[in-house]
């Protein structure tokens, strides 16, 4: 008889109880306000989306090199010594319709750098990897992944913590700027 009271008082309450209660909600806005996502890119739109990205207030000159075969957008967010920037990847054969944004920054060697450094780094460190490259020369890297669709401003903020992420590693460039 205990639990059948039991069972009824449950019910009881939980008819009165709102659903969901505690979940997040997502805020509503009107078409007008929903930022166009990017899906797919091109290095002329990687370009210009990067023009929008400033450090204290002052915006950086980016500008489309070419490395090797491959094409980059420079990214001088440590100065001109850096070599840094973006490249889409996972593209088509014309390099259109690209579904990702390969970002890096070559510190140059680094004395203090070995394996076990490397390892740490890559253990603890969330989204930025660091590797050496054949030369011994430290790279940070990082993929932004478009998938469903991205703003502008989730490119720009995704370069933003890239660069606080490389900076707390605390690491001096050194000779980097080879391409």
């Amino acid at each position: 008889m205990a639990s059948i009271f039991r069972a009824f008082v449950v019910t009881v309450l939980l008819a009165f109880t709102p659903i969901a209660a505690g979940q997040p909600v997502l805020p509503q806005s009107d078409s007008k306000t929903v930022p166009e996502l990017i899906t797919s890119i091109t290095l002329q739109k990687l370009a210009q989306v990067f023009s929008r990205i400033s450090i204290n207030g002052e915006p950086i000159h980016s500008e489309i090199t070419k490395s090797g075969a491959t094409s980059v957008v420079t990214l001088p967010l440590w100065g001109s010594n850096v070599w840094a920037g973006a490249t889409p990847e996972s593209c088509l054969a014309d390099r259109s319709d690209c579904k990702s944004v390969f970002v890096f920054a070559n510190f140059g060697k680094q004395v203090t750098v070995d394996a076990n450094w490397l390892n740490n780094w890559n253990r603890t460190k969330i989204g930025v990897k660091a590797y050496t490259v054949s030369d011994g020369q430290l790279v940070f890297a990082s993929e932004i992944m478009l998938l469903s669709g991205v703003s502008q401003d989730y490119i720009v903020r995704f370069v933003s913590q890239f660069k606080t992420a490389v900076d707390s590693s605390k690491l001096t460039p050194t000779d980097a700027n080879t391409r």
